[in-house]
Order: C-alpha cells, then structure tokens, then sequence
C-alpha cells in the first residue's frame, strides 16, 4: 500500500470491461505493475506521477506476491478517497480474487467466458480456444519465442472467416517472417497495436520474462476517459462484423472491418481530443462532460458506417459537422443550443442564451410552452381571432422574464 500511495505501483483495475481492458494493454497497462523510472525519479526527489516511456514491470507471474501487491494498490486508493472499512475489506478481497485471474489457468477460463459474452456460442469459443492450444503445440517454443521477438506488432489472426484458415493463422503467427505477413492488430482507436518498441525489451519478453516488460504510452485521451470513470466512453475493441442500415443487415468482409475500425476510432480519438480543449467541455460538469465525449463516439460511429457502407446516408448532423472544420466545436454546441430542422445549430437559442441571458432548458421549455397554446374556436371549428395572442400574452407575464427575453420570446410568435 505503501508502494501504491507513493505512485511506484499501479493496478489496471479493468477486469469488467473488456474494452477498457484492451485500450489499458494497448498503452502499455495491464494487471498490477512496478513503474522503475517513477522509482528512479521519487529517489531522485522528483514527481512519481506516470511519464509516456515509461518501463513497467508486471508482476502476475509472481503469485502469491501479485495478490498482496494488488491489494496493497487497492488499499492505497481507498486511503486517498478516504473510504470506510466496509470498503477497505471488500475492495482487498477483490483485488485478491482478481489477481486469482490472471495466472494462466484462469486466465483460460476468462477468456472462454470473455468470448462467450461477446456474441459466440460455448462450441465456437471452446472450438477457438482448442485452435490456439493446437497452433502453439505444434510448433517448438524456440519458433514461438523468435516469432514475437522479432515483431514489434501484435497480429490479427482472425481474418479469415473458416476454421481452417484460422488455424494456419494462429500457425503463422508463431512462425518467423510468416508472423510478418498477417495483418496489424488494431487498438480501440484504430491504431497499429504493438509491444514495446524496443527489440532488446521485445527479445526479454519472448525469451525470459514472458510479457513482463511494457512501456507506458497512455495518451491524454485515455487519461481523459479514466478519470472520468465511464466505461461506455471507451471506444469498442473490435469492429462488429454486421451493421443495420433501415433495418436490413449488411455483413462487413474483414477488410470493411479493418476500415471501420481504424475510421471509428481515428475519428473518436481527434474529436475526443479536441472537445476536451473546447469552452463548453471545460466549464462542464462530470455528467455534462461524459455526454459530450459520447457524442463524438456517436460521430465517428456514423462517419465510419458512411465511409465503409454506401447505402448508409450521413445525417444533416453529423454531415454539418464533418464539414464544418471542427466537429468537436460543432457538437459542443448542438449540446448547449440543439440543431434545427437542417442540422445546424439552432441559432434562436444561442440567441435567447447569448444575447438575453437564458438558459438552452429555460428557452426550449417556454418554446415547447407556447406550441401547445391554440386559439379558441368558434362553433364552425374556425380559430377565433386575438384568442391565441392573448393567452400567449398571459404565459409570458407569468414566466419571471426580463423585458429583454419577454420581447424576444413575444416576437418569435408575433413578428415586428
């Protein structure tokens, strides 16, 4: 705990979110780990907080060590977030059983429940696992070990769509110079997901301490998305192998997948990025900023589905900002002001917000008022004359408004 509070160890903590489990490992975290240059620079008397490029150290493989270790980090958390004992006892425990998980045998076992939960039936998931036991017995551990040594890229080995094809992936992927012509796995943000980028720590990983070496590489992004605790932000691991355009299902080849995933998630990650540098973003609320950054992942869901899919129609939206130049901005002002009937931002609210002082709920709420008032009929049905103006006039007098926002709310219904 002592190590924890002092910013040398961390844990993951991404047990029950696969997604967040695959964009931590992508950025070098994974399972409870040691930070050596953050311990260089505390005994240095310098800041322990976490530097991109730095060497962490894995310590699952020391069990019953990685328990204690990952307890500790928990402990250590609940110490600054001053919680209870209640919290302390069980968020120990978890941490134990968790770190349970990740030997290998476990890890088995998640990984078939892991496959299970995502779409697959038990034969399919047990049928995938036995392949991969298959291809990495019948090749010596020499082969293996070189094989990821001397490739800094992790490999997709689920581009093709048959058992057999699968299995000579998983073969090649254990293959010197065969590993190199499978295609780039991608990460959540649609890039080029790899090791450590460094062949020396790559030869330690696959010869003496089997993926026990990373470097830190989070992106601001992804710190971004941690602090603010909300898993559904995460952009998903994979992309989905079918997509529903009015309500028919197009199935997407392997190469589509590739596509969309890289637009997806190249698309989530510049927008995500610059929302968090707009106004609007930053004078948000915790709740206000987790809607705003689900919105980008909404955008580049549907830019994705319009570059991969031709029957796929972009709406007046998101097509607006696309073009707009900056659709970080763009959204974040469809959040506070809403579009109109063309996509763009409705500028009757910004005005009501900008000019008179009201807020885009206060405004919309008097607007959906006022279209429900109608006027009186006559015996024949035909609208009585003045009726409906005077019952507007009422409203607005009971409303609390300056004479500003009266004039401006009145002439939206009756003009100059």
């Amino acid at each position: 705990a002592a190590a924890a509070l002092s910013g040398a160890i961390r844990n993951a903590d991404d047990q029950d979110d696969e997604d967040v489990a695959a964009l931590n490992a992508a950025e070098g975290l994974s399972g409870t780990q040691v930070n050596l240059d953050a311990i260089a620079r505390i005994m240095g008397g310098e800041s322990a907080e976490w530097q991109k490029g730095d060497t962490l150290i894995g310590i699952s493989f020391l069990e019953p060590l990685n328990a204690a270790m990952a307890a500790g980090t928990m402990l250590a958390e609940d110490y600054k977030n001053e919680a209870g004992l209640n919290e302390y006892v069980l968020d120990s425990g978890n941490k134990v059983f968790e770190s349970i998980l990740e030997t290998p045998t476990m890890q088995t076992i998640n990984s078939l429940y892991t496959d299970m939960s995502y779409g697959n039936g038990i034969i399919e998931s047990v049928i995938d696992a036995s392949l991969s036991s298959v291809a990495s017995s019948a090749v010596p551990a020499l082969s293996r070990q070189s094989a990821k040594a001397g490739d800094n890229n992790y490999r997709d080995v689920y581009s093709e769509d048959t058992v057999q094809g699968q299995l000579l992936d998983k073969l090649k992927q254990n293959i010197p110079g065969l590993r190199q012509t499978l295609p780039e796995k991608l990460d959540n943000f649609g890039r080029e997901k790899t090791y450590t980028d460094d062949s020396l720590t790559n030869f330690v990983n696959a010869f003496l301490m089997p993926g026990s070496i990373n470097t830190y590489k989070q992106s601001s992004v992804s710190k971004t998305l941690e602090k603010l605790g909300d898993s559904t932000l995460y952009p998903q691991r994979n992309a989905p192998k079918s997509i529903d355009v009015d309500n028919e299902e197009i199935n997407l080849t392997y190469n589509q997948r590739q596509k969309f995933q890289k637009v997806r998630g190249g698309t989530a990650f510049s927008t995500m990025s610059a929302m968090t540098k707009t106004s609007v973003y930053k004078n948000a609320s915790k709740e206000d900023r987790i809607a705003l950054l689900s919105m980008c992942n909404e955008y580049a869901s549907a830019i994705a589905k319009d570059e991969v899919i031709s029957k796929y129609e972009l709406s007046k939206r998101y097509t607006n900002a696309k073009e707009s130049g900056n659709p970080a901005e763009f959204l974040a002002s469809v959040y506070i002001y809403g579009t109109d009937t063309s996509g763009n931002i409705d500028e009757k609210v910004r005005t009501a917000v900008e000019q008179y002082g009201m807020s885009a709920g206060q405004f919309t709420d008097i607007r959906s008022d006022l279209n429900k008032i109608k006027a009186d009929k006559d015996k024949n049905g035909e609208s009585i004359d003045g009726t409906r103006k005077k019952k507007v006039i009422e409203y607005l007098d009971s409303m609390n408004l300056t004479e500003e926002q009266y004039n401006y709310l009145y002439h939206l219904e009756y003009k100059k």
